[in-house]
């Protein structure tokens, strides 16, 4: 029976003695591997090849907004690889190409595998959709009011979802505020 050596340099585990062994290799290049083979006359015989490894496609992925408003869209737009494949893909224009418009209805995470030969490479982007502000006013003190009395408003304690406020108090003093919370006369 015939005694086999590998020797793969630039694999994770460069040394085998198994007749067909799977080696994984960890950085890209032309890596020189060598078999040796022995038979039981003590004879040898020693080959080699060069394997070329490529390198994986770094993908990235940018958007042009990352937080919509409802109905709003985002466009998403990989680049370092030469095709792409995105996922999930109910929400987006297409399901290739470099560049798509993600138009969700909830928050959601996008994938894109970029392929350059047979190597791939993965990017992530999430948008988050902006729920609707619900407005809700506290104000002290809230019985019995009275003329030129001080009132505080507070719309930020119960709103939800705000980030901006616009008051209109009408002919009291002040008449207008962007502030969240006003005392006013």
């Amino acid at each position: 029976g015939a005694t086999f050596e590998w020797y793969v340099y630039g694999a994770s585990s460069s040394y085998s003695t198994d007749v067909s062994p799977d080696f994984t290799f960890n950085t890209s290049g032309t890596h020189t591997s060598f078999l040796v083979t022995y038979n039981t006359c003590g004879y040898y015989n020693i080959d080699s090849i060069d394997i070329v490894v490529n390198a994986s496609p770094n993908v990235t992925l940018g958007a042009s907004d990352l937080i919509l408003c409802p109905g709003e869209t985002s466009s998403l737009i990989a680049a370092g690889a030469g095709s792409y494949l995105w996922s999930p893909d109910s929400s987006l224009s297409t399901s290739t190409g470099n560049s798509v418009t993600a138009s969700p209805t909830v928050s959601t995470t996008y994938t894109v595998v970029g392929t350059s030969g047979q190597c791939t490479g993965v990017a992530n982007v999430s948008i988050a959709i902006e729920s609707t502000p619900v407005s809700d006013i506290q104000y002290v003190p809230d019985t019995n009011l009275c003329y030129n009395q001080v009132i505080y408003f507070d719309g930020a304690i119960l709103s939800s979802n705000a980030t901006a406020y616009t008051w209109d108090f009408g002919n009291a003093s002040p008449s207008t505020s962007t502030s969240a919370t006003q005392s006013v006369i």
